[in-house]
């Protein structure tokens, strides 16, 4: 609560001036906010952790001035309870029936705190929010904190859904979905990155050292990944982005996060990953704590997708 309140007082010091810098300490306290136990599956404990996660990023987006959906929808077994989304658009002043769609998962497997999956990705959605809380871009930004990411896509299958007849409608252009799972693990020592994909002459040859972070699509959507890794070189050219982008159609680990519904639906779609388990040693464990977040290329990460959101918010309009 004393962070939350901290915030909230930073946020009306700003007032309408620009946001503070991104930091490491500001990034990983936000990972450490997290409840260590936060699953669906989990027991009443874990449950609860949940539900805390679910108010927290709301209170931290109000705290930024936006305003907070909370999205139900019912999953359990053997007996179904009430989850949410928890969403928050950014107005486009120019286009705002275009929109750009940022995810990324708020639950953690059961037994694993989630520091990397997902608490990476929380907290870089929730910097991306900070800033454009002060910002009016020319396309709508819509923010989505997706839950019940590990018990098969349901929270973001489910706004897919209903997004989907807007979409068909022509009142949603949705000229991107983007979702972070995973950003803060990385390695280089050689052999420690494996690849689901062999190397392939001239167009694909995995690296064996994980020190990029990729970008994961289908060949149909290469020109939006490929624009957003531009951006975000241009932002940290000392980043290493790594594109899987060559695959025609899509293969089960291109389908591995928030994203895939609307990849499935023939929408832009991507994911932003470390590449979890063919990296990390502590994916799905209750090794995958704090201490394994690389904090400074986690930073210039962060730093770089923030930069690559907002220029892509304010991008030309579509042909």
């Amino acid at each position: 609560m004393k962070r939350l309140v901290a915030f909230a007082l930073g946020a009306a010091l700003l007032g309408c001036s620009s946001p503070a810098p991104i930091t490491a300490d500001a990034l990983l306290g936000t990972i450490g906010d997290l409840p260590a136990a936060r699953s669906a599956r989990g027991d009443a404990a874990s449950r609860a952790g949940l539900r805390r996660t679910e108010s927290y990023v709301a209170e931290r987006l109000r705290s930024f001035g936006l305003e907070p959906q909370l999205q139900a929808f019912e999953w359990g077994s053997p007996q179904p309870e009430t989850w949410h989304n928890v969403i928050a658009e950014v107005p486009g002043t120019d286009r705002p029936d275009e929109v750009l769609l940022v995810a990324a998962h708020i639950d953690a497997v059961t037994g694993s705190p989630g520091a990397d999956d997902n608490g990476s990705g929380v907290a870089a959605l929730l910097e991306i929010a900070r800033v454009l809380a002060h910002r009016s871009p020319a396309r709508t930004v819509r923010l989505c904190f997706y839950n019940c990411e590990e018990q098969g896509l349901v929270g973001s299958t489910h706004d897919a859904a209903l997004l989907a007849p807007r979409i068909a409608a022509g009142e949603v252009d949705l000229v991107g979905a983007i979702s972070f799972d995973a950003l803060g693990y990385y390695c280089t020592e050689p052999g420690c990155q494996r690849s689901p994909f062999p190397p392939i002459p001239g167009v694909f040859e995995p690296p064996d050292t994980g020190e990029s972070i990729a970008i994961v699509t289908v060949a149909q959507h290469r020109g939006f990944a490929r624009s957003l890794a531009a951006q975000m070189r241009s932002a940290e050219p000392d980043l290493e982005v790594l594109t899987v982008d060559f695959a025609p159609v899509p293969a089960p680990d291109l389908l591995r996060s928030d994203h895939a519904p609307f990849l499935l639906m023939g929408e832009p779609a991507v994911m932003i990953t470390d590449t979890a388990n063919f990296r990390s040693p502590y994916y799905h464990t209750p090794g995958d704590t704090i201490g394994t977040i690389d904090a400074e290329r986690y930073t210039r990460v962060v730093r770089a997708l923030v930069s690559a959101v907002v220029a892509l918010s304010d991008e030309p309009a579509n042909d």
